[in-house]
């Protein structure tokens, strides 16, 4: 199981769409908390049901600046504790071992003297001696002077209401992979988002771990929190599916000319075009999904760069270039899965791809042979016996 914690900075722009998404689909998450949407009411409304979870909480944003939603899909229950301008308190069960745990998806307030009353409120309303609990979100606030570079002297030796939480709760945090700074403005960096959680998460799920995800569309990198409780099983080979928009690419009929023969068979034909075709999607056509990891990549690498020379023209103009390009890929991403989906018509305008996600998938469990009738007469629905049936 993974948790998605990411102050996005707005959720009404088309860009924060596609790379939210994209996120998405690389990493599965079965929670996702946003942070600072700065929209609400039928707007937040909309942007929610077009990021394709099946449920959802909300602390409102206060007109366009603040607040938390907290997205889940059905493989967790999630039970709504208590509702905070600065943060969601939960109660999350994995439906598949029925194993509990409470989560608070924090954005504490960026004017120091509102922020102050979290801290105190957090120790009240949070179990933190008792059932495994993660605080993960914006905290606004560090708590060391290797957290923050630049800005001002008093600011970059960490906020002392922040240290007294931590210590007064035993809370630990929970450190992560990947750059240290979660937030950069300007010549200005800090590791304002984190995790933190009591001993008894530490005992119950040892294995978890963060990720600094690359900063993209947002002054705040994505946290994503792997529990480390389950794996992702699947098909070690996956069945040839022809796509319609290869058909759109101007080496396709080339390749079709080259990998089809009237002097062999039709089986044989069949077989020597999905090789070809396979491996021509592998290596020029089916590149988005390799090009986006490759981006993402450099951009971490160059991010780390600007940590050490922030000032350097020539990286900050390379990483601007690179987030706009990461950002085309995910919308050409969207369009691919469009076309995968086999749908006749697209919504101008939209650039939702959770209705072609959800078409694709059900046309995959459609054409899934889940039993077959034996030469006795028998349905078989066996995995490994379908498999010894259909060589």
């Amino acid at each position: 199981m993974s948790i998605f914690v990411w102050n996005c900075q707005g959720a009404a722009a088309n860009k924060f769409h596609s790379v939210l998404k994209s996120f998405i689909r690389d990493h599965r998450p079965h929670v996702v908390a946003l942070v600072e949407p700065r929209i609400s009411g039928i707007t937040a409304d909309k942007v929610i049901r077009k990021i394709g979870y099946a449920y959802s909480h909300r602390v409102e944003a206060n007109g366009f600046s603040g607040g938390i939603w907290l997205l889940w899909t059905d493989a967790v229950e999630v039970e709504v504790i208590t509702n905070h301008s600065q943060f969601i308190h939960s109660k999350i069960t994995l439906k598949s071992d029925l194993q509990s745990f409470f989560f608070t998806a924090v954005y504490a307030h960026p004017n120091s003297q509102i922020r102050q009353r979290v801290w105190f409120d957090l120790t009240r309303t949070s179990y933190f001696n008792s059932a495994p609990l993660l605080l993960a979100g914006d905290f606004n606030a560090t708590l060391s002077s290797t957290e923050r570079r630049g800005g001002s002297e008093k600011r970059r030796k960490g906020c002392p209401h922040f240290q007294a939480f931590c210590n007064n709760n035993n809370l630990v945090d929970l450190g992560y992979s990947g750059p240290h700074f979660t937030w950069r403005r300007g010549l200005t960096f800090a590791r304002l988002d984190r995790a933190l959680s009591n001993t008894a998460w530490i005992h119950t799920f040892p294995n978890s771990k963060i990720l600094h995800l690359a900063q993209i569309n947002s002054d705040h990198r994505p946290l994503l929190i792997e529990l480390g409780t389950s794996h992702r099983s699947g098909n070690s080979t996956k069945p040839f599916r022809f796509l319609a928009a290869w058909a759109n690419n101007d080496s396709f009929p080339q390749l079709v000319k080259d990998n089809w023969s009237n002097e062999i068979s039709l089986k044989e034909n069949i077989n020597q075009f999905t090789q070809a075709a396979s491996l021509w999607n592998n290596e020029v056509f089916g590149l988005i999904g390799k090009q986006k990891h490759q981006l993402q990549k450099r951009i971490m690498r160059i991010q780390r760069d600007l940590e050490r020379s922030p000032t350097s023209p020539h990286l900050i103009d390379l990483e601007e270039s690179l987030r706009l390009e990461f950002e085309t890929t995910c919308l050409n991403e969207e369009l691919l899965w469009a076309q995968k989906s086999r749908s006749d018509w697209i919504c101008l305008g939209d650039r939702n791809t959770s209705y072609y996600q959800m078409k694709a998938r059900i046309r995959r469990r459609r054409n899934r042979i889940s039993s077959l009738r034996n030469d006795e007469g028998d349905w078989i629905s066996d995995e490994q016996t379908l498999i010894s049936m259909t060589k």
